[in-house]
């Protein structure tokens, strides 16, 4: 199993474009990848100050949580049409790059 863990920082006058492109592709995804175990988009939720963490100025926080049975299942979503489609549209919304960590389940 593969976990996937994508920090996107937004700008926060490009939001509400951001969660509708991103509900298409969530919805894409599950449609279209028997592979998939979980995709789901998180915001960070910013009304909760603990430990220290930065604030953040100008941007929302959002992170992808994403489940993929192997690394092949993962391969043909990275390959999918609509993601090819989406992602660029995505990625013209955030204020810095999108940050991936790939996990493999351990115990």
């Amino acid at each position: 199993m593969i976990k996937i863990v994508a920090e996107c920082y937004v700008k926060n006058e490009n939001v509400q474009e951001f969660k509708e492109i991103c509900s298409k592709m969530i919805d894409l995804t599950r449609k279209n990848q028997p592979g998939n175990i979980r995709y789901e988009l998180f915001e960070r939720n910013l009304d909760i100050d603990m430990f220290g963490i930065e604030k953040l100025d100008g941007v929302t926080m959002f992170s992808f949580i994403e489940e993929w049975k192997d690394l092949d299942t993962l391969k043909g979503h990275c390959d999918s049409d609509y993601l090819a489609e989406l992602l660029p549209k995505m990625k013209a919304t955030l204020a810095k790059d999108m940050r991936l960590t790939l996990y493999k389940l351990v115990k």
